[in-house]
């Protein structure tokens, strides 16, 4: 019986069989799972590259809009109350105003006094108004129910005067005190009226207010006088007490004490003013 040699055995345990081919696929699988691993590799580094890139663009354009918000809040306060004083001095010479001031009668001054000061409390966010003759004597007075007017240092002022802003029980007012002057130049009396600064900044909704923490008007010594549900308190955290005092435009990333996690902050001041307009957003 003739018997195949063990080189051409082709039963079950005598195939033909290559050395090399176990190392080999063994490469090739390595070679896969290596360009497999690259491939997959690529995409994530990347995402995390574009993730930390895109986080700090996030955030430069966080700042950005929060810096913008607080200049425009900026600009439309100093507008209203750039208003308010035109109204105050276009009223002192009104004839309404002159009126009284010129009377001989002194029962028909007070009483065209008082009409006066009623006509003009209407025309602005006013607290209260006085008009003074020319010897600082009270002429007539119209004010909101329960304001209580500021003090009036004198009546023998310059142009005009501005004062701080002042707590009156609810509301945050600043007073302003213009003279009522003849056609020839005589000082007749002072106009004094209270400004209502707790409405100078407007509706929220005008500035998108929903989309940052809060917005309120501040002074350099820390005291918010307007925004926020805040009037009258004082600013609680030293860093924001230190940048409302160097009274210079900011927006950085603070831990603020409030909220306990880093926030944006951003604060504007407003020239002529001593005031400022501070913001907290979203960090």
């Amino acid at each position: 019986m003739n018997r195949l040699s063990p080189a051409t055995d082709t039963s079950l345990h005598g195939l033909p069989t290559n050395p090399a081919t176990g190392p080999r696929a063994t490469r090739v699988g390595l070679r896969t799972a290596v360009v497999v691993l690259l491939a997959t590799a690529f995409p994530v580094l990347s995402l995390f590259w574009a993730s930390s890139v895109a986080t700090g663009e996030v955030e430069d354009r966080a700042r950005a809009g929060l810096a913008a918000i607080g200049k425009a809040a900026s600009l439309q306060e100093q507008q209203a109350w750039d208003d308010a004083i035109r109204i105050v001095t276009a009223a002192a010479g009104r004839p309404g105003v002159l009126a009284p001031l010129q009377s001989h009668n002194p029962a028909d001054a007070r009483q065209m006094a008082s009409r006066s000061t009623q006509s003009i409390l209407v025309l602005g966010p006013f607290n209260d108004v006085r008009m003074y003759d020319a010897g600082g004597d009270l002429l007539a007075v119209a004010s909101l129910p329960g304001v209580t007017p500021t003090a009036v240092a004198g009546t023998d002022s310059p142009p005009a005067t501005l004062g701080d802003p002042v707590t009156t029980g609810a509301h945050i007012s600043r007073q302003v005190g213009v003279p009522i002057e003849g056609v020839q130049g005589p000082l007749l009396g002072q106009l004094v009226v209270d400004v209502d600064v707790t409405q100078l900044l407007g509706k929220p909704s005008g500035f998108a207010f929903g989309r940052t923490g809060s917005k309120i008007l501040v002074t350099p010594t820390g005291l918010m006088v307007a925004g926020s549900g805040t009037a009258g308190l004082l600013l609680e955290s030293p860093v924001d007490r230190a940048i409302v005092a160097a009274a210079r435009p900011m927006t950085a990333l603070v831990h603020s004490p409030f909220y306990g996690t880093p926030t944006l902050e951003s604060y504007v001041p407003i020239p002529g003013q001593n005031l400022g307009v501070q913001d907290w957003g979203p960090s």
